[in-house]
């Protein structure tokens, strides 16, 4: 059963909307039954695009659509991106995981990916940009910058010779705030004066800026393509304490889209923070705490240990691979976006080097990103006890100290 708001969405006849979907308020559920509804109105379904950045969206909404003979278009944005020039290249795509690239760190490797995307729009480079794009030249391979470089020529072309790519006529994009400047423009490309779109994403989970992606993303594209805009705020995943934890840390960011989310459930569940003076004793006691969930039969894949850097788990992981309980994944904050688990765990939480009000906005983001991945039980801990970090006190949870 759809509520009200997530009604007058799915049916809303309007040709640009923005859709502000708080973290567990069924945007996908609303996509869904929009590209439904449609589909019972008879628009021929390969008129259809939907864009996700997650193969697992893609994979959940091609599931959903599977007992149908006419499926929509359900593609990531560098899927579509290759299903259309793929077979212009003789390169191959090639992923930062390549030996290749060791020379570079990781946060090299993201700064060469952000300059490569802006400086597209200015036909300039840098020193480790030029270094980066000769090791892609001499080996004869393309990344995933390239290939929307290229998908965005291929649409110019297409539009100078009037024949424009415009076989989509109702147009989705999912978590829309990670848009980088290259993907509104391909959409600006692939829009046309009979296309519907619908962006739907969440500002207060915008934590890509390494990737492209700005934090007043979400403005631009609102003012770009002239969206109206709705907001869904009834979450039907967290419990009310957890919910509003985190509404009351991430109010303190600044010119924010004024919303709150109400928690549906009924359940108060569970949010804890505990402090301890090294990390080999929060590693024990959050050993501890698994063990004694599944000794209350909770199945180990509800459970998920979160970290914003992966080192910061080494002794957890050290613990779970002597036991036997290796099915608890450990994941980066950036990773579990779009997931959900009953038990959550974020460790490692501690305040950074003095930082920018703009960075400091996206580490209260991606700590709200944390936080709403829990259903039932939120478990925080921390390496240290000089003092409360600045996110807890922010987010008004007890705190232990041992």
């Amino acid at each position: 059963m759809l509520n009200s708001k997530q009604m007058k969405i799915v049916n809303s006849d309007e040709k640009s909307i923005f859709v502000v979907s708080g973290a567990g308020t069924g945007k996908t559920t609303v996509i869904y039954n929009r590209i439904l509804h449609l589909l019972s109105k008879n628009i021929d379904s390969k008129s259809i695009l939907a864009i996700s950045f997650t193969r697992r969206t893609v994979n959940d909404l091609n599931l959903k659509f599977s007992f149908r003979a006419d499926n929509p278009i359900v593609k990531t944005f560098h899927g579509l991106a290759f299903s259309h020039i793929g077979s212009h290249f003789s390169k191959a795509l090639v992923d930062h995981s390549n030996e290749l690239f060791s020379l570079f760190d990781v946060r090299e490797l993201q700064n060469i990916v952000l300059k490569k995307g802006v400086l597209a729009f200015k036909n300039m480079t840098t020193k480790p940009l030029s270094s980066y794009n000769a090791i892609l030249s001499k080996n004869d391979l393309f990344d995933y910058v390239d290939l929307e470089i290229e998908f965005l020529h291929l649409l110019k072309e297409l539009k100078a010779k009037n024949t424009p790519l415009n076989s989509y006529s109702y147009i989705f994009i999912d978590e829309s705030q990670d848009l980088s400047n290259i993907q509104v423009e391909i959409l600006k490309h692939l829009v046309h004066s009979d296309t519907f779109i619908c962006f739907v994403g969440d500002p207060d989970q915008s934590i890509y800026k390494f990737r492209g992606s700005a934090h007043n993303m979400v403005n631009h594209i609102i003012k770009t393509f002239g969206c109206s805009v709705y907001a869904l705020d009834d979450t039907y995943r967290s419990t009310q304490s957890i919910i509003n934890a985190a509404n009351t840390l991430i109010k303190h960011n600044h010119h924010r889209f004024p919303k709150v989310l109400k928690a549906h459930r009924k359940e108060v569940g569970i949010i804890e923070f505990h402090q301890f003076n090294n990390t080999k004793k929060e590693a024990d006691f959050v050993f501890s705490k698994i063990r004694h969930f599944l000794g209350q039969k909770h199945p180990q894949k509800d459970m998920i240990i979160l970290v914003r850097n992966h080192f910061q788990a080494t002794e957890i992981k050290r613990l779970l691979q002597s036991s036997y309980y290796l099915d608890i994944v450990c994941l980066s904050i950036h990773q579990s976006k779009g997931l959900e688990y009953r038990i959550v765990f974020i460790m490692g939480i501690e305040d950074k080097r003095p930082i920018s009000r703009q960075e400091l906005e996206e580490e209260r983001r991606l700590f709200f990103v944390g936080m709403t991945r829990a259903k039932d039980i939120l478990i925080m801990t921390s390496p240290t006890t000089n003092r409360i970090p600045k996110f807890v006190k922010e987010s008004k949870v007890i705190v232990t100290k041992h």
